[in-house]
């Protein structure tokens, strides 16, 4: 993160930006929670509708599944002394035909570099995320947070192996480095 008091006005600058005001149906709310003492920088799409009304990053399904997954509470997860929430897009960009469309593209040029730093462990959630920062893989393609850390489980998800990178995602037990057996599925009730 960039240091102290000069967080503090980046942080000021991008909550009042409104660079792409003209694209965002709902009207620009920047939503990015940072601090320089952040041992954890997420990095996701954009805030969902939810999110932009609510203000609160992560504030749907999406986030309780993200801080299950984590293995971290509320309190936690919404300290931004622990945890630094830097979206692609810091406004929602409104809804398409398939969904919320993806984030703007003035957004991360425009403010990452000024809020992160590559020091801190990334996490990066979605397609466009590792596009804009290589050295953070998906989370899929990611190591567990420090294993001194209890709060971490020891199962994500990663891509199949057996599906030549893409394709299915299956939990891998990090202990043993194979799947779980899955259980037959019951046809017909």
């Amino acid at each position: 993160m960039t240091t102290g008091g000069a967080l503090s006005l980046v942080l000021q600058e991008a909550r009042a930006c409104r660079v792409c005001e003209q694209h965002l149906p709902e009207g620009p709310r920047p939503i990015l929670v940072a601090s320089e003492t952040a041992r954890i920088v997420i990095i996701g799409h954009a805030p969902g509708r939810s999110v932009h009304e609510s203000g609160v990053p992560w504030d749907d399904l999406s986030g309780v599944r993200l801080r299950e997954w984590l293995g971290l509470g509320e309190e936690q997860f919404y300290d931004p002394a622990v945890v630094a929430i830097v979206p692609m897009g810091f406004c929602y960009p409104g809804t398409g035909s398939s969904g919320d469309l993806p984030p703007r593209p003035e957004c991360a040029p425009l403010w990452h570099e000024r809020v992160t730093d590559t020091d801190r462990r990334s996490r990066s959630l979605g397609r466009s995320s590792p596009v804009a920062h290589r050295d953070a893989a998906p989370i899929a393609a990611q190591q567990p947070l420090a294993r001194q850390e209890p709060m971490v489980r020891d199962r994500c998800r990663a891509r199949d192996p057996g599906s030549g990178g893409g394709g299915r995602r299956r939990v891998i037990d990090r202990t043993s480095g194979s799947a779980p057996e899955r259980p037959k599925p019951v046809i017909g009730g």
